[in-house]
């Protein structure tokens, strides 16, 4: 099933509450948690995750991009965030992590950046749930969408079949949408597009009956 993931980490940080109230309705929300470290970028770190958490009804997700994910794993858990996703470059022994988030009933996630190859994830796939596929990195040009990325999409659909699901970050714009589900991907994480919207709940839901009508 094709899924719009909004990014809280392009909605105003000065009004997240408030900015979290105009996706009412909608079932999921997306947290980026960036150390200054792994990314140059700092986001959230855990005390306003767990205020997200306490005050959201969506499901939450959360894409690690730190050095340490270990650190953070049980504290989201325990915050009520089971879906997450850790970079395979930041973990020596990836499994160790995969194998913690789905002891204790979460959904496991390996993130890929540009550079790195998807065919990685094979070795893990028995404790795999989803795959994230970054579709731009820091670039000092805003992140801008990676079109490149999309083979990579449709590489890992080829390899994965519909056995483990695929999510897409990274610069998704409308413009880009359509591609990046055409390519196999079944969760598009999309930030400025929702949020830069002047009603970003009216957006929401005009991209998701999108890709809903894509998919039928």
């Amino acid at each position: 099933m094709v899924r719009i993931n909004p990014s809280l980490a392009s909605a105003d940080p000065l009004r997240m509450a408030e900015q979290i109230r105009k996706l009412e309705g909608h079932p999921l929300l997306h947290l980026d948690v960036e150390d200054g470290n792994f990314v140059p970028n700092l986001t959230f770190g855990m005390k306003t995750v767990r205020a997200v958490a306490a005050y959201a009804d969506q499901e939450l997700d959360a894409h690690l991009m730190v050095t340490a994910p270990g650190a953070y794993i049980e504290e989201l858990l325990d915050a009520g965030v089971y879906r997450i996703a850790f970079h395979i470059e930041a973990a020596p022994y990836p499994a160790v992590y995969l194998n913690r988030i789905r002891k204790r009933g979460g959904k496991a996630g390996l993130a890929f950046n540009c550079m790195e190859p998807v065919e990685s994830a094979l070795s893990y796939e028995n404790s795999l749930d989803y795959i994230l596929i970054m579709t731009s990195e820091p670039d000092g040009r805003g992140q801008e969408f990676n079109p490149c990325m999309l083979e990579k999409i449709r590489r890992a659909r080829e390899i994965f079949s519909d056995r483990i699901e695929i999510m897409a970050d990274g610069g998704i714009s409308e413009e880009h949408m359509d591609q990046v589900l055409a390519a196999g991907a079944e969760i598009l994480v999309m930030g400025r597009a929702v949020w830069n919207a002047e009603e970003p709940g009216r957006k929401i839901r005009e991209l998701t009956h999108r890709a809903e009508r894509r998919e039928r």
